[in-house]
């Protein structure tokens, strides 16, 4: 006779029934397990990754987010930045090697520039040439107060890269 549940008199399940989901699912941990350390070492290639936390240089002024990944020569991911004026343009470029917010330091990396929408948020997905140490620290983007082709540009925000971990 099958044994019943102590609480609620339910039907178990019975002991070769347990064994065998026990055996499943140890061969599916052990799956996963190989599986994840597979993938781990086919991820240890060129391939690198950052973030942004992109913060007004006065108080009030625009800030944002990106998330980056460089593989191959190419740095791609998303950069949002919202707190800009509806319609306006914004030059934007990745400086360094060896600088941060605050200083000056060649751009190593431009895209085009950020377009606000009516709702004074800008997104852009990212795809342009750019040497490895744009995703190391040690490098800052930041965001102008005009479009590229404004000679007199301040910053008006401003991320240091952070590597991912």
């Amino acid at each position: 006779p099958a044994a019943t549940n102590l609480v609620g008199g339910r039907r178990r399940i019975p002991p070769e029934g347990m064994r065998a989901a026990a055996i499943l699912v140890a061969l599916g941990v052990l799956v996963g397990f190989f599986a994840s350390i597979a993938l781990g070492v086919l991820r240890e290639d060129s391939r690198r990754a950052a973030e942004l936390q992109i913060a007004p240089t006065a108080p009030g002024g625009p800030e944002g987010v990106g998330v980056l990944d460089h593989d191959d020569g190419r740095l791609t991911g998303w950069i949002v930045v919202w707190g800009l004026e509806p319609g306006t343009r914004h030059a934007v470029h990745f400086h360094g090697p060896d600088s941060a917010c605050g200083s000056k330091a060649d751009p190593v990396a431009v895209h085009p520039d950020l377009e606000a929408g009516e709702d004074g948020v800008a997104t852009v997905r990212l795809d342009v040439e750019a040497p490895e140490t744009a995703v190391e620290a040690g490098t800052y983007y930041n965001v102008h107060a005009a479009p590229s082709s404004e000679p007199d540009n301040p910053e008006i925000a401003c991320a240091n890269v952070e590597p991912a971990p």
